[in-house]
């Protein structure tokens, strides 16, 4: 506290040595101890109102952790108008609003607080995540580098930057910032982003053994785990293994078509055409399209699967008469599978009268004369 009154000394002590000065000698002491008791009093009272400060970023850190997201709200606003020029409460904003479902308010709050902490990593990586729930990829990707520039071993922000490259299919430039990541987390999460890029440049078998040496994560955070590790024992020819995944998926998220599609290729793979065909039929929806339906018949024709073929692609041409495609792919499965001449003619006509094309005329053993 002396060192609080030494300029007021200090100034004191270059007015000349004379009567006068001594004449107010009392009254400099004088003033001096109200000085200092007035600092005491200020050091008191800021002191107190820190204390009081801290205290309500501590309840509204608690109301974060408690999911009582609305009353850190209340706390964090009250505190940020008296404490406009502290970082910390707009990255906590931040994270409420966006609990919230404002999304526009938490990108303004990691927006503030990046303006207030422009050396904080965690700033920019906070802001790339506000950017991503705005879907704006392409802000998110420059606050993601920047935050990697201040701390280019921040785990968080290298997973973040390589799951955002993952979406973008930019496999090459995510796989060593995952694999950055990877020898610092070993999570699932990290893996399984690993993995996607290791796959998506074409090392799927190293992809595979990846998945396999760590545990998918828990509740339904583990279908997009457990789905890539069947469709890629799928590729590998291990049928019990994807089975395995993928029927694990589909029992997580009953509704997930990606999962059950892959499950429908096992089952054709499995010589299953009647489980795979009511698998497929899933994936479509109450009311499937003409073209849903041809894909599915296509499908099926390719995995050795003919008769389910033919049922589907009549199906097809029941619910839109005027589709080529499913008139036409019904005349090849007839004509090449079943040896069904008149059938293949049938379909082959109404093929014609849609579209004349020369694969339809060779079809028919016409010819063209074009």
């Amino acid at each position: 506290m002396i060192g609080c009154i030494r300029p007021y000394g200090k100034v004191s002590s270059v007015r000349s040595v004379n009567s006068s000065w001594r004449r107010n000698q009392g009254n400099f002491h004088r003033r001096a101890g109200t000085l200092l008791i007035f600092i005491l009093c200020v050091f008191f009272f800021s002191s107190v109102s820190t204390a009081v400060a801290q205290d309500t970023l501590a309840r509204a850190r608690q109301a974060l952790d408690s999911d009582h997201t609305a009353d850190a709200i209340e706390l964090l606003e009250h505190y940020r108008q008296s404490h406009a020029a502290e970082a910390e409460p707009y990255t906590l904003l931040g994270i409420a609003y966006g609990r919230a479902g404002d999304d526009d308010r938490s990108l303004a709050m990691f927006q503030e607080f990046a303006r207030l902490a422009p050396n904080k990593p965690e700033a920019y990586n906070n802001l790339g995540a506000a950017y991503l729930r705005k879907q704006n990829n392409e802000q998110a990707e420059v606050a993601f580098r920047h935050a990697l520039r201040l701390s280019p071993q921040d785990v968080n922000t290298l997973y973040n930057l390589g799951a955002l490259l993952n979406t973008q299919h930019k496999y090459s430039e995510a796989r060593p910032l995952l694999a950055r990541a990877l020898r610092r987390d070993n999570s699932s999460a990290v893996a399984y982003e690993a993995a996607v890029a290791i796959a998506g440049t074409g090392d799927r078998k190293a992809a595979l053994r990846l998945l396999n040496s760590t545990t998918p994560p828990p509740g339904l955070s583990a279908v997009p785990w457990l789905r890539l590790t069947g469709t890629l024992s799928l590729d590998e020819g291990d049928l019990v293994a994807a089975s395995k995944a993928l029927e694990q998926a589909t029992m997580l998220a009953p509704e997930d078509n990606e999962s059950i599609y892959a499950l429908a290729l096992v089952r054709l793979k499995q010589s299953q055409p009647d489980i795979a065909m009511s698998l497929l039929d899933k994936t479509m929806g109450p009311v499937p399209t003409s073209s849903q339906l041809v894909r599915e018949g296509a499908l099926l024709a390719s995995y050795g699967a003919p008769k389910q073929a033919l049922a589907v692609f009549e199906r097809a041409v029941r619910e839109e008469a005027g589709s080529y495609e499913a008139w036409y792919n019904l005349a090849v499965l007839q004509l090449e599978q079943f040896k069904d001449a008149d059938g293949a003619l049938d379909a082959a006509q109404h093929a014609v009268a849609l579209k004349t094309t020369g694969e339809v005329h060779n079809l028919l053993g016409l010819g063209t004369n074009d």
